[in-house]
């Protein structure tokens, strides 16, 4: 007994004194070139990055991220306390007890100070279009604002935030309950007389009021005009040209009902519509030319279906779950053993504008449920894999696991990343991840 307790020990120390080595080592690398060890020389070699993470048992079993190219070699050691993906070519890492913008180069951008001033979200910094949001706290309670990736002050904290990124040159912040917007200066640029307000997509965004307790929806340009009056029961923001809007109608006893759903153009005429006793819209987006909604038939499932631009049914498909499509493909779930529950889950990743439905099963015996992927004729791209989870595909790419082991599958479903990771995230673009900085 008392051998395999030296060995215990001799191991853990072995693990530890490894551990304290390559924190000297990258330290001082650190200090000489202000820059983390990286497989990328120059922006020639640069390629999409995921980020992954490992349990170390060396460090009091804490979890340490890295990044990794899409062949699954290690650019970026997996050295970091907390980290966050590429986007705009940068990521933010902990390493110790300071945290820091690097490139997709190893270099180190921005070292944040640790000054109280500067307040993020799970103290995780959120940017966008160059511009990282923070909060300042006093007595009077939270004002937010912005400053550049290299920590200098752009837009000082004198607004309320509604949401804490930048999309098309815009920000919503709030003024008394009302919604406005500001631009990249901080200049008031629509005024905050809205109740609801969504970002601008191609210059429209969704405005809502609430008169006499019901909302209505319509859609307003950059500069707050109506171009579409508010008369809708629901709006969702424009894709691919087109916004779905529900309209509605008080039925016999005085209450708002659905009288049909569908899409517009960005001038207000309907596309095309559909009755909402026999479809519901699945996201309401259109990605990739196509639009998804659920076939309903007396209350119940009766498949999915595919739409085009004039509301033209593609194909109609019946899985037990399908996902609009990402890089040609959709995900779909074939076949789910009863013993099995999913829980439903909503990511942003990368690109505040893209909102992916993710879905994870949560194991209660030994089967698993049988995944595949769909072209956009409906037809299976390749054999069903089988899997706790699969994810959907961004740079040629998509996260599987098994017993909360993840790794990557190609565009063929072949492996191509083991499953020896603890925690995974899709795939920056290469856009995203070799930005020079």
């Amino acid at each position: 007994m008392w051998k395999a307790r030296w060995l215990i020990l001799y191991v853990m120390m072995l693990s530890l004194l490894e551990y304290t080595c390559m924190w000297i080592v990258n330290s001082e690398h650190i200090q000489q070139n202000r820059s983390f060890p990286s497989r990328y020389q120059d922006w020639s070699t640069c390629n999409p990055l995921a980020l992954v993470g490992k349990w170390k048992s060396g460090d009091n079993g804490k979890k340490r991220y890295g990044y990794i190219d899409i062949n699954g070699d290690v650019v970026i050691p997996l050295i970091f306390e907390r980290a966050q993906p590429f986007k705009e070519g940068i990521a933010w890492v902990q390493y110790g007890r300071k945290a820091y913008f690097i490139n997709a180069l190893g270099n180190i951008i921005y070292s944040f100070k640790g000054r109280n001033i500067f307040h993020y979200p799970f103290d995780v910094p959120l940017w966008s279009e160059g511009l990282v949001s923070f909060t300042i706290r006093d007595k009077r309670g939270e004002k937010g604002g912005f400053h550049d990736i290299r920590g200098q002050i752009v837009i000082p904290p004198r607004f309320n935030l509604v949401t804490e990124f930048f999309q098309e040159g815009l920000t919503i912040i709030e003024i008394d309950g009302k919604k406005g917007a500001i631009n990249r200066r901080g200049e008031l640029v629509i005024e905050p007389k809205y109740d609801y307000l969504s970002h601008f997509f191609n210059g429209i965004a969704v405005a809502g009021e609430k008169i006499d307790g019901k909302w209505k929806y319509g859609y307003i340009n950059t500069k707050g005009e109506w171009i579409i009056p508010p008369i809708f029961y629901y709006a969702q923001h424009f894709s691919e040209g087109l916004g779905y809007v529900e309209m509605s109608k008080l039925d016999e006893k005085g209450f708002e009902r659905k009288e049909w759903i569908g899409f517009i153009n960005s001038k207000g005429n309907i596309v095309y519509r559909l009755d909402p006793e026999q479809y519901e819209c699945w996201l309401c987006t259109y990605r990739e030319n196509f639009v998804l909604f659920v076939k309903m038939e007396d209350g119940k499932r009766k498949g999915y279906v595919f739409f085009d631009h004039t509301g033209r049914i593609v194909f109609t498909i019946d899985y037990e779950q399908v996902d609009p499509f990402s890089e040609g493909l959709a995900r779909v779930v074939i076949q789910v053993p009863e013993n099995m529950i999913f829980v439903t889950q909503y990511n942003i990743p990368g690109s505040f504008s893209k909102m992916v439905r993710m879905i994870q099963y949560e194991r209660k015996e030994k089967e698993k449920p049988l995944w595949g992927f769909i072209d956009k004729s409906g037809q299976l791209a390749f054999q069903p894999i089988v899997f706790d989870y699969v994810g959907w595909f961004q740079s040629g790419r998509a996260v599987v696991g098994i017993a909360k082991r993840y790794g990557y599958i190609d565009r063929r479903g072949r492996v191509v990343v083991p499953l020896i990771y603890d925690e995974v995230y899709d795939f920056s673009s290469r856009e995203d991840t070799c930005v020079m900085k």
